[in-house]
């Protein structure tokens, strides 16, 4: 069975910007490498991604991330996920914008689109402002969804203590698989 993860921006820029911190290019390529695993990434992280980039440095480095983006949708190991539940998104975002204050509203969007989308089983991201937040954990728990880490141990807990791994991903119990 093919296992489908929602990347987060982070993740996301390892997968596209040769230049990235070498630490996120690192889990992009592994979880790249992973053959059991199927992508998916929003409008939102992709505009994100495109949009930091462009603020930080000369365009040509956009047109190359965006001909990356293309050449991994075209492969099929990465689909787009274009919030075709759009109305279900932003209420949910809204709703954990509401109880974590930590997060931004991009963030929440992003994890919003993961845990709307049925067929998504993970949501993976090393942003420390979603990994640490009890409010996306306890929202995660309660539609089935487990935080896992890199090695996929489950935490009891939503906020992990500092240190620990920075890859996580938030998992849809196998219960709730579609197939």
């Amino acid at each position: 069975m093919v296992e489908v993860i929602h990347l987060d921006s982070s993740l996301l820029r390892g997968m596209l910007d040769s230049e990235d911190d070498r630490e996120h290019r690192s889990q992009a390529k592994h979880l790249l490498n992973s053959s059991r695993v199927r992508f998916r990434v929003s409008i939102l992280a992709i505009g994100e991604v495109i949009g930091k980039m462009a603020e930080e440095r000369d365009p040509s480095i956009c047109a190359e991330a965006a001909a990356e983006l293309h050449r991994l949708l075209k492969s099929g190991r990465v689909d787009l996920y274009g919030m075709g539940k759009g109305n279900e998104v932003i209420a949910l975002a809204l709703e954990l914008m509401e109880h974590d204050h930590r997060a931004t509203p991009t963030d929440c969007m992003l994890v919003a689109c993961a845990l709307v989308d049925k067929s998504c089983y993970s949501f993976a991201t090393s942003d420390q402002k979603i990994l640490m937040s009890p409010d996306i954990w306890t929202r995660a728990r309660s539609t089935k969804v487990h935080i896992l880490d890199a090695s996929g141990r489950i935490h009891k807990r939503g906020a992990m203590p500092l240190g620990k791994p920075a890859n996580m991903m938030l998992r849809r119990s196998v219960s709730e698989s579609p197939i």
